[in-house]
């Protein structure tokens, strides 16, 4: 079988390693998939902290030092992009194959009209790190960050508007520091979560007029929501955090991951099948949350994100540039790891 390449700018040429594995029977793969990576090159070195796919063929990565990697056919190929800066980018979100935005570090926000041919510098306001952004269209956009910081664009980034009455509600809970926010999300242009520390979960149903504190019934941080439709969602989070809500967030219900460590990311392919990503494995229900059942990854040490395109489409990445996919809805993973040559 031919191996194929991921060529970059620079001249270096990197490798895709293939290794199935099954997360049915994950002990008989676990100490070949280990040992073909050590006996490998060098891992690239290069932490992956979030990723988006619009479509099953276009997906990007991005991570430690500006890294943007970008995939056109469905992750058999993929190539690095030009980010401008090395600043971490933590998160990254595209409505379509061709406009997207990247967040990170210091208020950092880039944005694309090319499909990544190109990214240009936005003016956030801030000097906070950006830790999660979610696109609606060409033009409006969120993005949310550290001390409460919640941002949102209507012209596609020419000018960003902070949301003082969310920063507002945030305030009123008499804490030294404001929440950090990690993660937002929304189902629609109406409907929309964003979850942070300690145990922090607001919800608009009205694109951001007005916010409301949801009560989590956690101190933990919470990393990521997965959401399914305007009720249904999913939220992962330290100490093995996984909640789950069925009706918009009026309710949120402590699920048993049966785990203790954090859970970086968390997605969903339709209602009932899911996955959570955490320390050399993953978490995997087929009904809905109510159980989870945990299956071994060799490499890398830590899972930072999970994605799904359509239910039998998925990735999942995380420390030392690794990428795992699977195309039969999560039933099987191949380890896709980028090395140098």
């Amino acid at each position: 079988m031919k191996i194929p390449a991921l060529t970059i700018s620079m001249g270096l040429v990197f490798q895709l390693m293939l290794i199935p594995v099954n997360a049915q029977d994950p002990s008989q793969t676990a100490d070949v998939a280990a040992s073909q990576a050590e006996s490998s090159a060098v891992v690239m070195n290069t932490s992956i902290f979030g990723m988006c796919f619009p479509d099953q063929n276009n997906g990007w990565l991005v991570g430690k030092n500006g890294t943007i990697v970008h995939t056109a056919d469905g992750g058999k190929t993929w190539s690095l992009q030009d980010s401008g800066e090395k600043l971490h980018l933590y998160d990254v979100s595209f409505c379509n194959a061709q406009y997207g935005w990247a967040v990170g570090e210091n208020g950092y926000i880039i944005n694309t009209m090319d499909g990544g041919i190109t990214w240009k510098p936005q003016q956030s306001g801030i000097t906070g790190n950006l830790r999660g952004v979610q696109c609606i269209d060409a033009n409006t956009v969120w993005a949310a960050g550290h001390q409460g910081a919640l941002l949102k664009t209507v012209d596609g980034g020419k000018t960003w508007l902070w949301q003082e009455r969310a920063q507002n509600l945030l305030g009123q809970l008499n804490r030294q520091f404001l929440p950090s926010l990690f993660c937002i999300r929304f189902s629609d242009a109406l409907n929309g979560f964003v979850v942070g520390h300690p145990g922090i979960i607001l919800h608009t149903a009205d694109g951001g007029k007005t916010w409301q504190l949801q009560s989590s019934g956690t101190d933990a941080v919470l990393y990521k929501v997965a959401l399914h439709d305007k009720n249904s969602a999913w939220i992962s989070g330290g100490k093995g955090v996984i909640l789950r809500t069925a009706d918009g967030g009026t309710t949120w219900v402590k699920q048993q991951s049966g785990v203790e460590f954090m859970l970086n990311s968390i997605a969903f392919a339709g209602e009932m099948k899911g996955f959570a990503a955490g320390y050399k494995c993953l978490l995997h229900t087929e009904d809905g949350g109510d159980t989870w059942s945990k299956f071994e990854i060799p490499l890398p040490r830590w899972f930072c994100a999970i994605k799904f395109s359509d239910p039998q489409h998925g990735w999942a990445a995380g420390d030392a540039g690794t990428i795992y996919t699977t195309d039969d809805g999560g039933k099987n993973w191949k380890l896709t790891t980028a090395m140098l040559r």
